[in-house]
């Protein structure tokens, strides 16, 4: 018996969209209306993932050039290796990675640069995924 890739099955959805990571000073500049936007807040840090579109006017510094790469579907809580699998598949091939989860699923982002490359090792992992 033949034994399946290990991401068989699972979708990959590849926005088509340009996304930028920056610290911000000011919450309220975060549009919320744009669809991928995503916040994280320490103790000295309040950082924003979003399009370059809705880059708050407040972001300093910022890192461009990113494009998001989301698990499709609802991902149960107990799933287990779905993160090692897509972050081990890029690795493999030096590919640098950004990583958020949501309530339902997982998120990538990669720079443009690696896109191309980390879509074809997702695949290679055995992923399938809609452009």
């Amino acid at each position: 018996m033949e034994e399946s890739a290990p991401g068989a099955g699972l979708e990959l959805l590849a926005s088509p969209y340009l996304f930028a990571v920056a610290k911000i000073a000011d919450p309220s500049e975060i549009d919320w209306s744009v669809p991928g936007t995503f916040v994280s807040s320490t103790r000295g840090e309040l950082s924003v993932v979003c399009q370059e579109k809705a880059l708050p006017a407040s972001a300093r510094p910022v890192s461009y050039g990113w494009k998001m790469i989301r698990v499709a579907g609802k991902m149960p809580f107990d799933a287990v290796g779905v993160m090692s699998l897509l972050s081990g598949a890029l690795a493999r091939e030096g590919i640098p990675l950004l990583a958020f989860s949501s309530y339902d699923t997982d998120f990538l982002f990669v720079k443009t640069s690696s896109y191309s490359r980390a879509l074809e090792a997702l695949e290679k992992a055995g992923c399938r995924v809609r452009r």
